[in-house]
């Protein structure tokens, strides 16, 4: 007997099987045919005769349309045996809407990840360069989810096998260093940061460290500059880091067009505007033609470039690089995406100082809509002994 297996049919898409096609295109023959029956019948009403009978029809035509008739009843019966039987299972499942998109890439990322810890705990040892490896990797994986304090414990962990493996004074270290020192800078412990960038820039200085990763400790010396207030410091530990990605990736690589933002970032901060904007400007091309001019990170650098304008009073030259961004991120993320506020406030303050009131009261309003709305579940979730 024929099975009406559903479940091999993909999930959400599921295709009616080749019973129910058959049986659907029976019927249709079946309901030509009696388009026949009744265009005959038709004719005799409109005769003017009151009863009709097959007698009236040809032969030909009412035992063709009986056959039919039979046929497309017996192939239809025939068709839903199978699934007659299966009411309370597969064939439930025939008529339902296919499933909404799970987004659980991260959840899965996260439970292969662990199993992968667990595979190197048990194959390797506990105390093994595979290990720290993955404990690195899970660790990236919650610095995406901001969720800094088990990032701290994994790192900490990582940092306590690597220096027992490959040494206090490696690479890798230096490394986990480095992770340490952005961790704490993001939970704004700029002492600790401070003191995890130069153990790692000590690694790196004193023995046969690798360039890049001493790049990325004068960097990240130069944010800890920035924060606390030391421009020139900053200056010389950026241009230090600058000298060494054109040495070794060059002028049109991510990494290069990232310092040269950091730079701009420094002279911004430090209210040298000019030379700020400079910078952000021969980032701006590196990243548009590596990434697109729709990636987030362009996006920001054409709103920072924007603030730049707008702090030298150049609107004119803002107001369309920000009417840019609101565009991009609304295509994107939707129109009421939080990263819009920010955006639509700067654009509204340039437009009211070019005298556009109306369109920037627009924006103003459009703006506190959006955070408004931001607020709305917080203050929901809030408790009495709860903290903001």
């Amino acid at each position: 007997m024929l099975s009406g297996n559903l479940s091999l049919l993909p999930c959400g898409y599921r295709q009616f099987p080749v019973q129910f096609q058959c049986a659907l295109f029976c019927l249709i023959l079946n309901f030509l045919f009696l388009v026949c029956l009744v265009d005959e019948r038709k004719c005799f009403w409109s005769s003017g005769q009151k009863d009709w009978c097959p007698g009236n029809l040809s032969a030909g035509k009412l035992i063709l349309s009986c056959r039919a008739a039979f046929r497309c009843s017996l192939c239809f019966v025939i068709a839903l045996l199978p699934f007659v039987t299966e009411v309370n299972g597969v064939c439930a499942d025939l008529f339902e809407p296919p499933p909404l998109p799970c987004n659980c890439y991260g959840k899965d990322k996260e439970l292969r990840l662990k199993d992968n810890l667990r595979l190197a705990e048990s194959s390797a040892g506990p105390v093994s360069v595979q290990v720290a490896d993955a404990l690195l990797k899970l660790g990236d994986l919650f610095w995406g989810r901001l969720d800094y304090k088990n990032v701290r414990r994994l790192l900490d962990r990582a940092l306590s096998i690597t220096e027992k493996t490959n040494g206090k004074g490696s690479a890798q270290a230096a490394d986990i260093h480095i992770r340490l020192s952005r961790l704490y800078l993001a939970l704004n412990k700029s002492e600790e940061a401070e003191q995890s960038a130069k153990a790692a820039l000590k690694i790196l200085t004193t023995s046969a460290g690798d360039d890049l990763l001493r790049a990325g400790a004068l960097a990240q010396l130069g944010r800890i500059d920035v924060k606390k207030g030391r421009y020139e410091a900053a200056e010389h530990n950026y241009k230090e880091a600058l000298s060494i990605r054109e040495a070794t990736q060059g002028k049109e690589s991510l990494e290069y067009a990232q310092q040269l933002e950091q730079m701009s970032v420094l002279f911004m901060a430090a209210g040298r505007l000019e030379k700020s904007g400079k910078f952000l400007m021969s980032a701006i091309p590196i990243r548009e033609k590596l990434l697109g001019k729709k990636h987030p990170n362009v996006e920001w650098d054409l709103e920072m470039l924007a603030q730049i304008y707008c702090r030298q009073g150049r609107y004119e030259q803002a107001v369309p690089l920000l009417k840019q961004v609101i565009s991009d991120r609304q295509s994107t993320l939707g129109t009421e995406h939080p990263l819009l506020i920010g955006p639509l406030s700067t654009c509204a303050v340039a437009l009211g100082k070019l005298r556009h009131e109306r369109e920037a009261e627009r924006l103003r309003r459009r703006a506190a809509a959006i955070a408004a709305k931001q607020m709305q579940p917080a203050q929901k979730k809030r408790t009495p002994g709860s903290k903001l």
